[in-house]
């Protein structure tokens, strides 16, 4: 049985989804943030943006949301 010391990050997916601040400039900087964080390659940090066409709340300016899943083995 394999603990959680046992265990190590391995992706990380990101998707977020706002009108502001634009991310997608910044999505780089991000990624190597995240990544030397995590101690993993930059190539194992997806990151998305999205307005969302402006359909929810979101992609209207009233907040960020923001989803995440992290692969950990």
């Amino acid at each position: 049985m394999k603990y959680l010391n046992d265990s190590r990050i391995v992706h990380v997916s990101i998707s977020i989804e706002c009108l502001i601040p634009k991310i997608t400039p910044k999505i780089p900087a991000i990624r190597s943030n995240i990544a030397k964080l995590l101690n993993i390659p930059e190539n194992c940090v997806g990151i998305t943006a999205t307005t969302g066409e402006g359909l929810t709340e979101f992609g209207r300016g009233k907040g960020i949301q923001v989803f995440s899943c992290v692969t950990v083995i």
